[in-house]
């Protein structure tokens, strides 16, 4: 049984191709989406905290509603973080190179 052979030789430019011409929009898409699931995450903590408070100081099971911010909390803190992930992915793969002797500062 034969394997497969894959072509790696113009991978590496091809995913930089791929990364860098693939548009803003992607990018920003990513970094919006990544900030807007942070902040869905902090306000789901905050109202699962209240929630928990508020339960312990009147009469009411509350731990339902707790379990289910606790849910959509963890939830969103990892899609945050997986989309973090990813930007900075793309920002590695973008990332362009300053030659050295323009990157020199000159000592007077």
């Amino acid at each position: 049984m034969e394997e497969a052979e894959v072509p790696l030789e113009n991978l590496h430019e091809e995913i930089h191709h791929s990364a860098e011409y693939s548009g803003e929009s992607w990018i920003s898409w990513v970094a919006l989406s990544t900030a807007i699931l942070a902040v869905l995450a902090a306000i789901l903590v905050c109202l699962l905290i209240g929630t928990a408070f508020v339960g312990a100081f009147i009469a009411l099971d509350l731990s339902r509603p707790v379990a289910i911010l606790f849910i959509g909390a963890v939830g969103a803190l990892t899609a945050c973080l997986l989309l973090f992930m990813r930007e900075v992915f793309l920002a590695a793969l973008t990332q362009r190179r300053v030659p050295v002797h323009t990157a020199r500062i000159e000592r007077t």
